[in-house]
């Protein structure tokens, strides 16, 4: 009996993360035009997502960064530790404009 009270917990356990799997996923989800500050080789660059591949598991944007060439842009999943999302109304770094809230 005890095997069997381990595998139940077991399954319950998958099942609910499996919920929790996709409710970090539609968080983490962005938009085209969404703005976002991006690390990169240790400095934060504001930078807005110009295209979205959600054809896989996980959410992959190209971001462009703001005042850089186009050869800079870069595809990164979604929750990339590189990648932090702007909070509401946050501020635009370089121009001081403030950003509508997405």
């Amino acid at each position: 009996q005890g095997v069997v009270d381990k595998d139940k917990n077991v399954r319950d356990e998958i099942y609910v993360s499996r919920f929790d799997l996709d409710k970090e996923k539609r968080r983490a989800e962005m938009s085209v035009g969404e703005v976002v500050e991006c690390q990169d080789k240790g400095q934060l660059y504001d930078a807005e997502v110009k295209d979205v591949d959600g054809s896989k598991r996980i959410q992959w944007v190209k971001l462009h960064f703001r005042g850089w060439s186009v050869r800079y842009d870069e595809w990164l999943p979604v929750d990339s530790p590189r990648i932090r999302r702007l909070r509401n109304g946050g501020e635009d770094r370089r121009s001081g404009r403030v950003l509508p809230a997405r």
